[in-house]
């Protein structure tokens, strides 16, 4: 049979000791712990060849069913059971929410769970409430429900406790009616410009927007908050128009001035133009009567005079001659009048008179038939 000191063991705190008798001769002793040999070591003692088991310090690995098995040449027997149980803990002490999340709606549920690893189990309570037991239901929670959470596990047994790390819940109310207001709607460039996002709710954050798009931030732009953070959005437009402020506008009087100044620089303009344009049209027609008039040869007296014959016609034309046979010299008629022709309204190229004398200079040298013709019209030969 076994004997032991106590059977209800605290880890970490309680020894105990085991003892088996038999009758008989040449015994053996075996201790076991349900089915397993329990041997000896720095923990665990066999003394008094092995009738005396002793364990200090138990742990909760040393509960369970102890035997001791007694053995000599000619028989064998087995004691009656003796439990041990070994409590500890808690330890692990836990909170879990069901759902899980960051931020609760006002008006939603969640249920808070409290475990702990512990023999016997532990007895909980709600740090803060007047609540025990393991769980901890939340219904139609409230904005002052937010805050953190936490509970305690105890054992009576060991009478040792244990807080669990706490749990925060934040209950939001839903974002509305989100709206941007402004100092003006009619904002003038190089004024200043203020623009308050509002709404009603638990605001997490605001995000500006312009056009549809983030608002990229400049120089002259800044942003101000003093609200807490919420992961709901409610989107607001609001349209801002900029208006450029005009310079003043000039009178009546000031428009007539510049009216007159621009017709004045337009007509200067349009007579200098006329002026230019008829200057050179006049030389040019000048520079091709000169080019004409001095063409030399047999073939340049017909060119010049079907030149003449649009701008001078003659009356007459008289040719003198020496009896001598002499140098043949042209006079010409002092009696003699000379008309003048335009041709398509152009000036002559030279006075008469030069045309005239001219022509009779390159007529002198010739020889053979004009000769003839000269005597021939000489009334002195």
């Amino acid at each position: 049979m076994i004997t032991t000191s106590s059977t209800d063991l605290v880890e970490f705190i309680s020894s105990v000791h085991l003892s088996c008798s038999s009758s008989g001769s040449l015994l053996s002793f075996l201790w076991l712990n349900g089915s397993s040999e329990v041997t000896a070591s720095d923990r665990v003692q066999l003394t008094g060849g092995g009738t005396n088991l002793t364990i200090f310090n138990v742990t909760r690995y040393d509960q369970g069913t102890f035997r001791c098995r007694v053995v000599n040449p000619v028989s064998n027997g087995t004691s009656d059971p003796v439990f041990l149980s070994v409590s500890f803990g808690p330890e692990n002490t836990s909170l879990s929410l069901s759902p899980s999340e960051h931020y609760y709606e006002v008006g939603s549920n969640v249920n808070l769970t409290c475990s702990a690893v512990s023999r016997p189990p532990a007895h909980f309570q709600w740090i803060g409430l007047s609540v025990s037991g393991p769980e901890l239901p939340l219904l139609n929670m409230n904005m002052n429900q937010t805050g953190n959470y936490s509970c305690q596990a105890f054992n009576n047994k060991t009478n040792r406790k244990q807080t669990s790390q706490p749990a925060f819940i934040s209950v939001l109310k839903r974002i509305s009616g989100a709206s941007v207001n402004s100092t003006t709607n009619q904002a003038v460039e190089g004024n200043s410009v203020n623009l308050t996002c509002e709404a009603a709710g638990s605001v997490f954050s605001r995000q500006w927007m312009k056009d549809g798009s983030d608002l990229i931030l400049t120089n002259n732009m800044t942003l101000h908050t003093t609200n807490n953070v919420t992961g709901r959005s409610l989107t607001a437009v609001h349209a801002l128009s900029v208006t450029v402020k005009q310079p003043p506008s000039c009178n009546s009087g000031c428009i007539a001035g510049i009216t007159i100044a621009c017709c004045l620089i337009v007509g200067l303009c349009a007579g200098g133009w006329y002026f230019v344009s008829r200057r050179r049209k006049q030389r040019k027609h000048l520079s091709h009567g000169d080019t004409r008039t001095g063409s030399a040869g047999g073939g340049s007296q017909n060119s010049l005079a079907s030149s003449r014959n649009q701008d001078v016609t003659y009356t007459d034309i008289n040719f003198l001659r020496k009896k001598d046979g002499g140098t043949v010299q042209l006079e010409l008629e002092k009696n003699s009048e000379y008309a003048e022709v335009k041709v398509n309204n152009r000036l002559p190229a030279a006075s008469s008179t030069d045309a005239h004398v001219e022509q009779m200079n390159e007529a002198a040298p010739q020889s053979g038939a004009n000769s003839s013709q000269t005597e021939a019209q000489d009334p002195m030969t």
